[in-house]
């Protein structure tokens, strides 16, 4: 049963998102997250009992910035395909923003790890529905080819999500200190705004019902 909030559980939850951000929620300290936020390490126990408690709340409030977002994207006025381009401007804004939270979890999913699967099947997965509902929306008023999600669903992840998953990983191997220039130069041509809306006008375009033209 959680306790009541004072706001101070909000303060932790905002200071560990900053600092997972920067290193992963599974990297977070309590102390160095009372630290931040300004807040008695007994408040830390009071609201959140554990540290993975306190990882999951960050997640969820992370899940839940995303989500402010993205319901009125797919819910807003506009045909599909416009509302479609604003929601993989809105989730490709999000892993970059927190790249440093997604690329750990994603190396845990990969390794096998069952914990980090089902919180993130049970938790991380009401965008891929809507999503997917704008897609099939975009499909029968003939907007993109009537190819199946099988097909879309990767095209649209390798060209507009996962270069920007892997500035995080390059990030994570530290390899900015090796190239300096060319580091930067390529992470910036690679999740700036401009570059992430080229990405999705291409990935679009190569699914239209005319073949890319």
């Amino acid at each position: 049963m959680s306790r009541p909030s004072t706001g101070t559980d909000k303060k932790l939850i905002e200071a560990g998102k900053k600092l997972a951000r920067e290193d992963g929620v599974a990297s977070l300290i309590a102390r160095n997250v009372c630290r931040e936020a300004g807040v008695n390490l007994g408040m830390f126990h009071y609201h959140f009992r554990n540290k993975k408690n306190f990882e999951h709340a960050v997640l969820k409030d992370l899940y839940a910035e995303l989500m402010a977002k993205f319901v009125p994207a797919v819910s807003g006025e506009g045909e599909p395909l416009e509302k479609l381009k604003k929601c993989l401007f809105t989730l490709a804004g999000f892993v970059r923003e927190n790249r440093g939270v997604i690329v750990p979890m994603a190396r845990d999913i990969l390794s096998g790890n069952r914990e980090t699967l089902l919180f993130v099947k049970k938790n991380f997965t009401a965008h891929v529905r809507l999503l997917v509902g704008l897609i099939e929306e975009c499909r029968k008023k003939k907007m993109i080819a009537d190819y199946p999600l099988t097909v879309t669903l990767p095209m649209i992840a390798f060209a507009v999500l996962l270069p920007v998953a892997g500035v995080g990983v390059a990030e994570r191997l530290e390899l900015g200190p090796f190239f300096p220039i060319a580091f930067s130069f390529v992470k910036n041509g690679i999740i700036s705004d401009s570059a992430i809306r080229t990405r999705i006008d291409l990935a679009l375009r190569g699914l239209s019902p005319k073949g890319g033209v």
